[in-house]
């Protein structure tokens, strides 16, 4: 299966730097374009470190508000356009009709003026054409938000693991990573998964 994926030009090999600045730049550039790919590392702490690094660069293109943000897990923040991702299941509040609040979640920030709770609006998935769809707007609190939910930029394979991607996944391995890891996070996506592996050690 490695070898089909080298033939058709998506598996990539070099230092760890290397392999997260090029998937990472493949992701922006689907991402700005409205694609739905996920950009997928082993760990949390490497997935918020893309997500802020992705937060920067789209307050920088207009996509998301650079004032009045939120705190968030992971030391966080999103504020009115930033795409946020719930972790952790909570059966008292309704995101949608018929949807409680469940782990992996993920909403479109809509509004932080309230001091108590933040705007948001569930992403149902896409329709045949690929178009998204959301769910109403809803609340969620800050407390929930600053203990329970992190940025839905970079992701790791467990918190994208039961999610189908509409076009492509960018996923960074390296040593030490597990078969099993490898084929959930290089699985993701309908479209084109791009292994990124860090084969070199950085000098």
């Amino acid at each position: 299966v490695l070898a089909e994926y080298d033939q058709r030009g998506r598996l990539w090999a070099g230092t760890r730097e290397q392999m997260i600045e090029r998937a990472y730049r493949m992701w922006l550039a689907d991402h700005l374009t409205g694609k739905h790919s996920a950009l997928i590392v082993h760990d949390q702490a490497n997935a918020a470190e893309l997500s802020r690094r992705a937060r920067g660069d789209l307050i920088r293109y207009g996509r998301v508000q650079a004032g009045d943000a939120v705190k968030l897990a992971d030391e966080g923040m999103a504020s009115r356009g930033d795409l946020i991702m719930a972790r952790k299941n909570d059966h008292r509040v309704k995101v949608a009709p018929g949807r409680d609040l469940s782990n992996r979640d993920v909403f479109r920030v809509i509004g932080t003026s309230d001091p108590e709770r933040v705007s948001v609006r569930l992403l149902l998935g896409r329709d045949t054409e690929g178009v998204e769809e959301w769910g109403p707007e809803v609340g969620l609190s800050r407390r929930y938000l600053s203990r329970h939910a992190h940025l839905a930029y970079g992701l790791t394979a467990h918190s994208a693991q039961g999610s189908t991607f509409a076009d492509n996944s960018y996923t960074v391995v390296q040593p030490g990573d597990t078969r099993s890891f490898l084929y959930s996070a290089a699985t993701r996506a309908r479209g084109a998964n791009h292994i990124f592996a860090a084969a070199q050690a950085e000098s």
